[in-house]
């Protein structure tokens, strides 16, 4: 009798389980849900104006097909690509192409950018996609401001180094005569470097100069190479001091 009762408790035990494993299975438990293929895009160093695009796969690894309804990036310097809203089988990927448009940003970092992908998952409603980058010029100039004082009026100062840097893959080349204003006070050479071109400002010497300096030099430059069209940009360089 006792090995008839445990043999009816072993099977007992056993149809529970068969039982409870195929209510998981109709109900989707916990069958997994909608997944991102990488958990944030990164776009890298891009010159401003320069187009560029990531994709993303969205997969649905749940057990029932889910609705997506909607892929929309988190601002207007983002857009999003992609063929819905549409309905994803359990198994079934589709993707989203983000495309970066940078020529009105300011250079810098990428912050708190996001791609989010809404649908009907009850796990996972909103999957968000984190996006990463930094915006850079195509030509930044150091310093923006000269400063000069009576040393360099009395011929006792040092030429400045004027920094003009390009992002990689472009080149820089001056174009006409760099004006100075006044032009006798000041003679512009140039250098050039690997990334750009160093202006060499000196002052010419006239220790009789008195008063407030409110001076510029005026340089135009053709920025050439990359993803962009050539385009000839003007630097204006602001000098000032006291003689």
């Amino acid at each position: 009798m006792r090995s008839s009762r445990y043999v009816f408790s072993l099977a007992g035990i056993l149809l529970t389980a068969v039982v409870a494993s195929a209510l998981v299975g109709a109900c989707g438990g916990s069958a997994g849900h909608l997944t991102a293929s990488v958990d944030s895009l990164d776009f890298g160093t891009v010159p401003i104006g320069e187009p560029a695009s990531r994709t993303v796969r969205i997969k649905n690894e749940s057990r029932r097909a889910v609705l997506l309804t909607e892929a929309f990036p988190s601002c207007a310097c983002l857009t999003a690509e992609w063929l819905g809203p549409r309905s994803l089988q359990s198994g079934e990927e589709t993707t989203v192409r983000v495309s970066l448009v940078s020529k009105d940003l300011p250079a810098g970092k990428l912050s708190n950018k996001s791609l989010e992908v809404h649908s009907d998952d009850a796990d996972v409603p909103v999957l968000v996609v984190a996006i990463h980058g930094e915006v850079i010029s195509t030509l930044s100039v150091t310093p923006e401001i000269l400063r000069v004082g009576a040393d360099d009026a009395a011929g006792r100062g040092e030429a400045r180094v004027v920094k003009l840097r390009t992002a990689k893959g472009y080149r820089l080349k001056i174009q006409g005569d760099i004006v100075a204003s006044p032009p006798e006070w000041f003679q512009v050479g140039q250098k050039p470097v690997p990334d750009g071109i160093d202006l060499l400002v000196n002052v010419t010497k006239d220790p009789t100069r008195r008063g407030v300096v409110n001076a510029k030099i005026v340089i135009k430059v053709l920025v050439d190479g990359g993803k962009l069209p050539p385009r000839v940009q003007e630097v204006k360089l602001s000098i000032q001091g006291t003689w």
